[in-house]
């Protein structure tokens, strides 16, 4: 399996959409621009590892969802 910028993308909104945030505020959370935000969830751009733990974190899920969709990865607390 290879990485997906577009699929992550995907994911990545799946993720906002589910929590309730609109792009605006999940980019404040992220410390990157609604643009940028926008460019990630279309994958015309990449996420930064960095980014990718903001949202690791506030999302409660794992790194192998985000990036390669493996389903049932959520971290359970």
């Amino acid at each position: 399996m290879m990485f997906n910028a577009q699929e992550t993308g995907k994911r990545m909104k799946k993720i906002r959409v589910s929590m309730g945030y609109t792009q605006d505020q999940f980019a404040e959370l992220l410390h990157i621009s609604r643009d940028h935000l926008a460019k990630l969830e279309i994958g015309k751009r990449t996420p930064s590892l960095e980014i990718l733990f903001i949202m690791v974190t506030i999302a409660n899920t794992s790194f192998d969802y985000i990036i390669m969709g493996k389903e049932n990865c959520y971290i359970k607390l």
